[in-house]
């Protein structure tokens, strides 16, 4: 029996019916890590509320794809355990936390692109631009930079995730045009 190397992670065992055989093709690939960081844009000095936010981690082989609410959730293990992998960010833990161990590669050799999304009350992701309610802190706008942590790659290393406090406004519009006198 041979051990995965480290560093490696084994991908779910793909089975060929050949003949009055099966044949069991297991693939390893190298692993990576993936960075997160949540920031509060609210006017007081980035001062975080006394919250919980979950996260999600999502991948895709497509550049295009980077961001979106329809990416491939990360399983916790990729043979045995289908839950997405999450993380509760919060104030004990600095708003940080790295992904660790997520399969580098697909098993056609594709790079997978990772990110991260805000995941709401119900477990729903969070568009790029779209809003969230947080118990006991209220409305807050969502805003996400998936980017390179280094000169040489392009593709997104890290995920920062940015909420800002909704707010609303009202008003009416009076015309004073002097009984339609400005035409």
């Amino acid at each position: 029996v041979e051990q995965t190397p480290e560093d490696y992670i084994q991908l779910p065992v793909q089975e060929t019916p050949d003949g009055d055989t099966t044949v069991f093709t297991f693939t390893n690939v190298a692993t990576t890590e993936f960075k997160v960081e949540k920031k509060w844009n609210n006017g007081i000095g980035g001062t975080a509320p006394d919250v919980s936010v979950n996260v999600g981690l999502y991948r895709t082989t497509d550049k295009t794809k980077v961001g979106s609410t329809e990416g491939e959730k990360v399983q916790e293990n990729e043979i045995s355990n289908p839950t997405q992998q999450t993380f509760t960010f919060n104030n004990s833990n600095g708003w940080s936390h790295t992904f660790n161990n997520p399969p580098k590669y697909d098993e056609k050799g594709n790079l997978y692109l990772y990110y991260a999304l805000e995941l709401d009350a119900d477990g729903d992701p969070v568009a790029d631009n779209g809003s969230i309610t947080l118990t006991d802190a209220g409305d807050f706008h969502v805003d996400y930079d998936h980017s390179a942590d280094d000169a040489i790659s392009t593709d997104p290393q890290s995920t920062t995730i940015t909420n800002t406090p909704s707010t609303s406004l009202s008003g009416t519009k009076t015309w004073k045009d002097n009984n339609d006198a400005y035409d």
